[in-house]
């Protein structure tokens, strides 16, 4: 197992606030420093789901907090948060990755992914939703759409999948769509990677995102969001502002 070195964000000035918060669009560059993630209220976390993880964030970053080293139905406990409100089946969402010190790769066995949720319903030891994960190991890069159906020990399914996919590095904007009836996209800056057409398709839930960690501990601070959008469908995604002087060491 490799053990990588934690970073510092310095310099971390001028940062704007949340966005404004409206039903069913959304936006923030995550200026608080919260644990869990919850910007008065906008957000549900994974613990309310009771065997997951939380996302937390410093100012102007959002990572996961999953140890990376459980054993069993554990190693799935997904860093994971939602938006709260109640939005429409047509969703879009895009988060932009902030990768200082991602996993070289290799015969390892570490993973390391950001995810996109939609329609997601996080209730007592169960989630239901849809997950589009970006690898941003560099030598192992992939894209894949999962669908949650319930509790931890509830296999989650893969449902879309691109290999050989370039892994997600600081600056790419990951985004994925739920277009009625039942087709999920998935783009990188952009440019569509995979799609699925699910026949039995979620109706009701929320955006939100989340982060795996697997064969390393003491990394979650490597990777993450830097800004998120949703939208349901009655609006554009809207563009969170970026923050200002922000180095990463």
């Amino acid at each position: 197992m490799q053990i990588k070195k934690a970073f510092c964000l310095i310099g971390l000035i001028a940062l704007t606030s949340v966005s404004a918060w409206s039903q069913g669009t959304y936006s923030t560059n995550f200026p608080l420093t919260e644990n869990p993630l919850n910007e008065s209220g906008k957000w549900i976390s994974g613990t309310t789901g009771l065997d997951w993880t939380n996302c937390r964030t410093t100012a102007g970053f959002c990572f996961g907090t999953q140890p990376g080293n459980a054993t069993g139905n554990q190693r799935y406990a997904d860093s994971i948060a939602v938006l709260t409100g109640t939005w429409s089946q047509a969703q879009s969402a895009q988060a932009t990755l902030l990768v200082p010190n991602a996993d070289p790769g290799g015969s390892d066995n570490v993973f390391e992914e950001v995810e996109i949720h939609l329609l997601v319903t996080v209730t007592p030891h169960n989630i239901v939703g849809y997950e589009a994960n970006l690898s941003v190991t560099p030598n192992n890069g992939y894209v894949q759409i999962g669908r949650w159906d319930g509790p931890l020990d509830v296999s989650k399914d893969v449902l879309g999948n691109a290999a050989n996919v370039p892994a997600g590095k600081t600056g790419d904007v990951f985004k994925a769509t739920f277009t009625p009836p039942n087709h999920l996209q998935v783009y990188i800056n952009g440019v569509q990677v995979t799609e699925w057409f699910d026949p039995s398709p979620l109706t009701t839930g929320s955006p939100g995102i989340g982060f795996f960690l697997q064969g390393a501990t003491g990394v979650n601070a490597n990777y993450g969001f830097s800004s998120f959008s949703a939208t349901d469908g009655t609006t554009p995604v809207p563009t969170p502002l970026a923050p200002q002087n922000l180095r990463v060491m």
